[in-house]
């Protein structure tokens, strides 16, 4: 039964794939719940957009990251946009803490939680944005993160 699941699964995904729209924030990550006491990072993502109205668009994000204990982490954060045929431009500058929860014993799933404000520049939005972090390190490690961002205020404040 199981293989009859899987092989179900799998030409599920191989023919049934259809074009979708790229997310247009470009400035996304995948985070897991967890924190390191005393570690520092510095990190840099760039993301950009191929064809269509966004085509050329890029975003790169610089990120300075400190484990303040093994529960909490607060990040610096900075996003400078370019708009096809445009020169880089600062975005949105921001903090962002990252929270570990806790373990739910029964599941064997971590959780955590994300915040960020982020204050738009250049006429952006600021924005809020909230996340659940899960992860699970059995034999399938996986993470998953429900996402609420919103904006503040719009353009021209």
């Amino acid at each position: 039964m199981k293989r009859l699941a899987g092989t179900v699964l799998f030409c599920l995904g191989v023919l049934g794939p259809r074009a979708a729209a790229a997310d247009p924030r470009l400035d996304e990550k995948v985070y897991d719940p967890y924190v390191e006491n005393g570690v520092a990072e510095l990190e840099t993502r760039l993301g950009g957009e191929v064809g269509g109205a966004l085509g050329g668009e890029t975003t790169t994000v610089i990120e300075a990251e400190y484990g303040l204990n093994d529960r909490v982490s607060l990040a610096l954060v900075g996003a400078l946009g370019r708009g096809p045929g445009e020169p880089a431009r600062l975005d949105s500058v921001g903090v962002e803490a990252v929270a570990y929860v806790g373990q739910v014993p029964a599941l064997g799933v971590d959780t955590g939680l994300y915040l960020e404000y982020a204050r738009g520049l250049h006429g952006e939005s600021d924005t809020v944005e909230a996340k659940l972090l899960f992860a699970n390190g059995g034999p399938v490690p996986g993470t998953a993160e429900p996402d609420c961002r919103e904006a503040v205020d719009g353009p021209g404040r």
